[in-house]
């Protein structure tokens, strides 16, 4: 068996005394025998392990949702880019349309000279006073 003090003053050294059955201890501590200390050890690392793997699955799942989020942002990213691609797009027919509704208004509101509906009244007029003065003569003949 071995005697090993587990101070609670961090300064004093470890100490490790031989003892025999029946052998009084020298100071106060614990008295653990090889398998005792060798299960304390295999605990504490067993902890250290599962501590490790803990922090190692912690940081994986951070990991995870900060790419979570990252693509939840993207996607939004992509949608609002769509949505005014879209719009732009809608706007852009409209525009279209309006343009070729102006062509269509001033193209028919510029008239060429022969066009006039003032010009065609008018010829339309000496015309028919021509025609009634020939109409007329002819008939009194």
């Amino acid at each position: 068996m071995s005697l090993i003090s587990f101070s609670a003053l961090a300064q004093e050294s470890p100490t490790r005394i031989e003892l025999k059955k029946g052998d009084k201890a020298p100071f106060d501590g614990q008295l653990l025998s090889h398998v005792a200390v060798a299960k304390l050890i295999s605990d504490h690392n067993a902890e250290i392990k599962m501590l490790k793997a803990r922090i190692e699955y912690l940081e994986k799942v951070q990991a995870t949702n900060i790419d979570t989020q990252k693509k939840l942002c993207d996607a939004k990213l992509d949608a609002e880019a769509s949505k005014k691609r879209a719009c732009e797009e809608s706007l852009s027919a409209q525009k279209s349309v309006y343009s070729g509704a102006v062509e269509r208004v001033s193209k028919t509101c510029e008239r060429k000279w022969y066009e006039s509906p003032y010009l065609h009244f008018t010829l339309g007029s000496v015309v028919f006073g021509a025609l009634s003065g020939v109409i007329s003569y002819s008939a009194a003949k």
